[in-house]
């Protein structure tokens, strides 16, 4: 399974995503793969969450997608 490092937006550190396969190559053909569920503390809810790579940086990042057309944030602001 390919690991790969990327910054998560929400907690603000890096973390180590182990992909499957499918997952890996959906992440380099598309730039964005859907990793799983996630609950945070103070949360109703669960949200699934995506590493994504950015169109600003271009680096690897994880967040969940935010308002009505669904962005994703970059740490260095925006979306």
């Amino acid at each position: 399974m390919p690991a790969v490092k990327a910054f998560n937006v929400y907690t603000k550190r890096e973390e180590t995503i182990n992909l499957n396969i499918l997952k890996w190559l959906e992440l380099k053909l598309f730039g964005i793969a859907e990793i799983g569920r996630r609950r945070y503390p103070g949360w109703r809810g669960t949200l699934p969450f995506y590493i994504y790579k950015c169109s600003k940086c271009g680096r690897l990042h994880i967040d969940y997608r935010h308002g009505y057309r669904g962005f994703l944030l970059c740490d260095q602001g925006g979306g």
